[in-house]
């Protein structure tokens, strides 16, 4: 082996020697990213940024609605009701969400005999928002519904209940990034309940104004 080659030899097992020792292992040109992590953050980027970009966040409301029911004619003169409920949203922009919430109605008639109808709900099912125009928030519901009517006359009083389904639509309109206020119009149909021998349902028709909060 000639003279050259011994320092060529040399030369190469310093340069492994210097970088066993310090853990270090060849360095890269300057100029070019480090390798994986720099990956996985411009992945992460493209997650957050990219697939989900469209999409908007997933968000969680309480809603507040107040308005007017109408039932059956066969209820008459009982069927013009005040209205609330209450319900909890979780939902985005062109995405599939749902919905749970609570409701109740009642009308009153003063003159003897004096009577009265209740209704009570628990209702669930799936709302869509459709992409928003500015601060105006287009959307629709539908679902199951449990409804329980309460029938009082002068100290006589009966209950009865019913499945059903409803289905609501509306535009809520934001106020702020928190709070937003809306209409909605919403029916129920295909129920059917027996008070003493009657048959009567809790189908019904509603206006209501809608306050929510986000978050």
């Amino acid at each position: 082996m000639n003279i050259p080659s011994l320092i060529l030899l040399a030369s190469l097992a310093s340069c492994a020697s210097v970088n066993i020792g310090t853990g270090k292992g060849p360095s890269l040109p300057e100029g070019l990213p480090s390798g994986s992590a720099s990956h996985g953050e411009s992945s992460a980027k493209e997650v957050d940024g990219g697939l989900f970009s469209g999409v908007g966040p997933e968000s969680q409301s309480v809603e507040l609605n107040i308005g007017e029911r109408t039932l059956s004619d066969d209820w008459k003169p009982l069927n013009e009701h005040d209205s609330f409920s209450f319900s909890y949203c979780r939902s985005a922009p062109g995405v599939l969400g749902w919905e749970v919430g609570f409701a109740s109605s009642k009308d009153n008639d003063d003159p003897p005999p004096q009577a009265s109808v209740k209704t009570r709900e628990l209702f669930g099912g799936v709302r869509y928002e459709f992409s928003p125009l500015g601060v105006l928030r287009p959307y629709l519901g539908a679902g199951l519904s449990y409804s329980e009517g309460e029938l009082s006359v002068t100290g006589f009083s009966t209950k009865e209940g019913s499945a059903g389904l409803y289905a609501h639509g509306g535009v809520l309109v934001d106020v702020s990034e928190e709070f937003y206020v809306g209409l909605d119009l919403r029916t129920l149909t295909m129920t059917d309940a027996d008070f003493s021998a009657v048959d009567l349902d809790l189908d019904h028709s509603q206006v209501g104004f809608v306050i929510g909060f986000s978050f």
